[in-house]
């Protein structure tokens, strides 16, 4: 049965998860904020001081869940009461065109924020200052943002010209997949296996067993042939890939932090305007 009732008329963006209540959910709509209580049945708005603004991705406090910032192209705003009232972070990452999110769940209030032209910025004080985040980057256009629940902390970013990943204590981001993940809308690490994650581009979701050293398409759950240094996968395939990325737009449904507490829909499923959210597939890895 679609989990929709209140969201019939909206464009979902990202969900979050109380990881305390699971029974309690948020969604990022084009029109702010909406809350579940009964696991996505019913939804009712939780927008106060966002009003009808397009928010693209959500993070929620771990420890303390009752904190919430939610991402707009107005920049990024906060609720420490359950998302019943929002306000505008104190500082703001410069362009404030968020379009991804990602809190480090060992230090809540270390934040990461990806923008639409000025890269990734990171505040260590719970939005209140912001710092530039960009040596290595292939391109300042953010699509998505996860942590990896490894240590040190690790942070992987989608962005136009492909995934990139910063551990903690290194000044430059690393590229991840020789070049081949271009326009990386969505990022799931997988909380089960740390070498593991989970990447969607135009087309396609890829997983790398190995931390980024190989990589596969994934098909009906399966891992397909591994991409090493561009072995494995057929001339036709790499092709066809090829075209199709560059048909998709870039700017799509954007991400969050890793799951379980927040991720992308746009990883499994684009939802069009009125379709709302099916509880039976939209939002399952």
């Amino acid at each position: 049965m679609p989990a929709r009732q209140g969201l019939e008329e909206r464009n979902i963006r990202a969900l979050a998860l109380d990881p305390q209540r699971p029974a309690c959910l948020f969604a990022a709509t084009d029109a702010g904020v909406y809350r579940s209580d009964d696991g996505g049945d019913r939804w009712s708005p939780a927008r106060q001081g966002l009003d009808t603004q397009d928010v693209r991705a959500m993070a929620i406090d771990p420890l303390q869940p009752d904190t919430l910032y939610a991402a707009a192209f107005g920049g990024i705003f906060t609720s420490v009461d359950g998302g019943h009232t929002w306000q505008p972070t104190p500082g703001q990452p410069a362009g404030r065109q968020v379009r991804a999110l990602a809190i480090d769940s060992r230090r809540p209030v270390t934040l990461y924020a990806g923008t639409a032209r000025g890269g990734i910025y990171r505040s260590t004080d719970g939005g209140a200052a912001w710092t530039a985040l960009t040596e290595g980057l292939g391109s300042t256009s953010v699509l998505s943002l996860a942590m990896a629940p490894t240590a040190p902390v690790t942070l992987y970013a989608g962005t136009v010209a492909g995934l990139y990943r910063l551990i903690d204590g290194e000044a430059r981001w690393t590229t991840l997949g020789g070049g081949r993940l271009l326009s990386v809308t969505a990022i799931a690490s997988d909380p089960q296996s740390l070498d593991s994650l989970y990447v969607g581009t135009g087309g396609f979701v890829w997983n790398t067993p190995d931390g980024g050293h190989t990589w596969g398409t994934v098909v009906a759950g399966n891992v397909g042939a591994k991409e090493g240094g561009g072995e494995g996968e057929s001339k036709t395939e790499r092709e066809r890939g090829r075209r199709r990325e560059g048909e998709r737009k870039t700017e799509r449904n954007q991400v969050s932090p890793s799951l379980p507490l927040s991720f992308p829909l746009s990883l499994f499923h684009s939802p069009r305007r009125g379709e709302g959210i099916d509880s039976q597939s939209d939002a399952t890895l």
